[in-house]
């Protein structure tokens, strides 16, 4: 990964912003250092963050139709 932690991070949060107008930070916690290490793209991360802890609050269908 060659973009820093906090950078690959604020740019995760942009993306959530412009799919559901809410930080990263507003949603359940998820393992982001880890998706970090797995060299995720940002666009990847929080594709995995939803299947992995967001799908509970955030239904598909909505978050599908959002990309």
């Amino acid at each position: 990964m060659t973009m820093p932690f906090n950078q690959w991070l604020s740019h995760c949060d942009t993306l959530v912003q412009g799919r559901l107008y809410v930080s990263l930070h507003d949603l359940e916690d998820v393992t982001w250092m880890d998706y970090y290490n797995d060299q995720l793209s940002p666009g990847d991360a929080i594709e995995q963050a939803y299947d992995d802890k967001w799908s509970d609050e955030i239904p598909s269908g909505l978050w599908r139709n959002l990309k």
